[in-house]
């Protein structure tokens, strides 16, 4: 059951917001399913981009877009290890899907 609602909060995000919004949600998933705010993505910004129905270049400007707004820190040598800095920042730029779970597990 999780997983269909998890599939239908991504299908709501692709329709509804925008790649910077797509990102964030983007994270705040990954955040999720490792249960961590600092973790590595083992996906590539293409793969992401293909995840996420976006560009490369789309994924890499929503990326420097959180960074500017200090919401996330990327670490390693490919930018590969993701520091969410403010979980109330992130969830802000994901403002699409009403009742999408935030980072900090609420609803809003």
């Amino acid at each position: 059951m999780k997983e269909v609602s998890a599939a239908r909060d991504r299908q709501l995000a692709m329709v509804c917001q925008s790649a910077i919004g797509r990102v964030a949600a983007f994270i705040i998933e990954m955040a999720a399913r490792t249960g961590a705010q600092n973790f590595e993505l083992f996906m590539s910004r293409r793969d992401i981009a293909d995840y996420l129905g976006l560009t490369t270049e789309s994924v890499a400007r929503s990326f420097t877009g959180l960074t500017a707004r200090r919401a996330i820190r990327m670490d390693g040598l490919t930018h590969r290890i993701i520091h969410v800095l403010s979980p109330e920042r992130l969830n802000a730029v994901t403002t699409a899907a009403r009742g999408t779970k935030t980072l900090t597990g609420r609803h809003s």
